[in-house]
């Protein structure tokens, strides 16, 4: 009897091969890729780069991304593949990140890979919005033991993840500890299955006191221009007067707007929209009392140009 070997030459694979990888589309061709999930493994590759397995597909994130600012968490960057693979989270059990959330967008081809150009990680993306439940040993700033619908939370102080500045929902920075039972906020972060607490990032209440100089505070909550058609609003501890803007590169004033008292905050709120020509690459906002001599204070930003 004659049997028939389906096994396939060495020459014969080399030639297919050969001829994929010079099909457009198949081998040669880079295209657009991007993955969202479950960090399962991260191997570091001994030249500062590394491999992640996330949910099963291996990405290779070149040492370029770190060393380029491009590996980030919320509130950091992570500039060694050894942030991500060792030394567990405080409350977490798995090293670094690993058993979190990865976000990468790259390009892959038959035969290169899936290759990163950035790189986002965070341990969960667990969110709480209600009522301050408890409050205690609190110094009325940032020092304070607090549970948000009975979670307690934990302000993370891991250089990884370190929790952002407090704020209030027009943008002014907050004391998160003068917040009392009863009051509502908003936090972000991960739990933390050893301690039970949320390990929080983020956290914004419109209960807690503004931390204000005493010549004020100015925010600016969005400043975007499309073909010269400029918008920047925000808000001041001025509740009346002037809101002032100014192309910040250049110094140019390009219009004001008045500061319209806010009777949720007690603060100022202004929005400023003109038609400027070239759209302003940064914009720089100053709050002005009626007949004042000098600015009260002021805020610059970037500007979203379309």
């Amino acid at each position: 009897m004659t049997f028939i070997s389906y096994m396939p030459s060495r020459r014969w694979v080399c030639a297919l091969l050969c001829a994929a990888a010079m099909l457009p589309g198949l081998a040669s061709a880079q295209v657009p890729a991007a993955i969202e999930g479950r960090i399962i493994s991260i191997t570091e590759d001994g030249f500062g780069g590394a491999t992640v397995n996330v949910m099963g597909a291996d990405v290779v994130v070149p040492a370029a991304v770190f060393s380029g600012g491009l590996a980030t968490s919320p509130t950091a960057t992570i500039t060694s593949p050894s942030q991500l693979a060792t030394g567990s989270l405080p409350g977490r059990a798995e090293p670094g990140f690993i058993g979190g959330t990865a976000i990468i967008n790259g390009s892959s081809s038959l035969l290169g890979g899936f290759v990163a150009d950035d790189l986002f990680v965070e341990p969960a993306e667990n969110v709480v919005i209600g009522v301050i439940t408890s409050v205690a040993n609190s110094d009325g700033m940032f020092s304070c033991e607090m549970s948000l619908e009975g979670v307690p939370l934990v302000f993370s102080d891991d250089s990884r993840m370190p929790a952002g500045t407090a704020i209030n929902g027009t943008g002014f920075d907050i004391y998160p500890c003068s917040a009392i039972p009863g009051d509502s906020a908003a936090v972000e972060g991960y739990f933390g299955e050893l301690d039970g607490s949320l390990h929080i990032f983020a956290f914004e209440s419109d209960d807690a006191d503004i931390i204000s100089t005493a010549s004020g505070t100015t925010t600016i909550t969005r400043a975007s221009c499309d073909r010269g058609r400029l918008e920047v609003r925000g808000s001041s501890t001025l509740f009346a007067g002037q809101a002032v803007v100014f192309d910040d590169d250049d110094n140019i004033q390009l219009g004001s707007t008045a500061l319209q008292l806010d009777p949720v905050t007690n603060t100022g709120s202004y929005r400023f929209r003109a038609n400027v020509g070239g759209c302003p690459l940064n914009v720089r906002v100053e709050s002005w009392e009626d007949g004042a001599a000098t600015a009260s204070s002021f805020a610059v930003a970037p500007v979203d140009v379309r």
